[in-house]
């Protein structure tokens, strides 16, 4: 978590610094159609990398769930900070870059994150109703358990 939060805050902390920039990228060379060719693109890709690096490395560590979709960690991430600070690119509000990115790191780790010991929710919930079909089983006089309906 600490990592992601530090890669975050880098990512935000140029938004914070290039404002006049981040709007040109957002507003319009996004949508044009050689953006991908451009400078800024590869730059952008890079910002990007350094971020899914981290989750990669996550869950290779055991940190960080296997099986999720890495393109949609980094579309919650970066969709996230560029909501969180549209206001501030607009020159209608503010924001903290040390608050924003804990936030952002907090909700999508709480997300991706493993479980401790690698147990499932689902693990939790089959454990359970196992012990509730044992209780019940050896309770005198209910049916022959193994019975079917």
């Amino acid at each position: 978590r600490d990592r992601l939060l530090h890669v975050m805050e880098h990512a935000i902390s140029l938004i914070r610094r290039e404002p006049a920039l981040t709007r040109l990228v957002l507003m319009e060379l996004r949508a044009d159609a050689n953006y991908r060719q451009m400078r800024i693109y590869d730059l952008n890709r890079r910002i990007s990398a350094r971020v899914m690096d981290v989750v990669a490395d996550g869950v290779q560590m055991g940190a960080v769930r296997s099986g999720v979709p890495m393109k949609l960690i980094r579309d919650m991430i970066f969709g996230a900070i560029e909501h969180r600070t549209w206001a501030y690119l607009r020159g209608e509000g503010d924001f903290s870059v040390e608050d924003s990115a804990a936030g952002i790191a907090d909700v999508v780790y709480a997300g991706i994150a493993a479980q401790a010991g690698g147990e499932t929710d689902l693990d939790r919930v089959v454990a359970r109703l196992e012990k509730v079909a044992a209780a019940l089983a050896a309770r005198p006089g209910q049916a022959d358990s193994s019975a079917t309906p």
